[in-house]
């Protein structure tokens, strides 16, 4: 999350998309910038990324164990037959 995506990050994201799948994106690291910044950060994830609208960008630390329900959210929601708990 405090990096912007790279050339890589691109081509991998283009690829994901190419697959039809359903799909999230995870910024990790987030305990490395204050909160108050995130959604500055996601904006130009989602802009360098060209994400689309309703494509989830979920700021993850696992310092700090953020983001851990709304990731397990989201895999449930694309994929109904896991089971548990974070």
């Amino acid at each position: 999350i405090r990096h912007r995506p790279t050339t890589d990050d691109k081509i991998m994201y283009e690829w994901i998309c190419s697959m039809g799948k359903p799909h999230a994106v995870v910024a990790t690291k987030a305990d490395k910038i204050s909160r108050m910044h995130y959604q500055k950060r996601i904006m130009d994830i989602r802009e360098t990324l060209n994400i689309i609208p309703g494509i989830p960008v979920i700021p993850v630390s696992v310092t700090k164990k953020t983001g851990y329900s709304e990731l397990w959210s989201e895999l449930k929601r694309v994929s109904p037959s896991i089971e548990g708990e974070v």
